[in-house]
């Protein structure tokens, strides 16, 4: 049976890399439009107004998608 992608506008920023269903490019896309990732980091760059948790830790990145 054919199991389509949720829609990851609707998705918890750390339930996007942890579906599994994303490529690095449609989560990094994702964490761009929204100005926030798992981590704070967006293509690269660290900031603490686009942290989508608590605190920074390399345990949040998502590093296939550069955030």
């Amino acid at each position: 049976m054919f199991d389509p992608k949720p829609d990851i506008t609707k998705m918890d920023i750390n339930e996007i890399k942890n579906s599994g269903k994303f490529t690095p490019k449609e989560r990094a896309d994702e964490y761009r439009r929204r100005g926030k990732s798992p981590s704070g980091v967006i293509d690269g760059v660290y900031n603490d107004t686009q942290r989508g948790n608590d605190e920074y830790s390399d345990f949040y990145r998502d590093w296939e998608a550069n955030a």
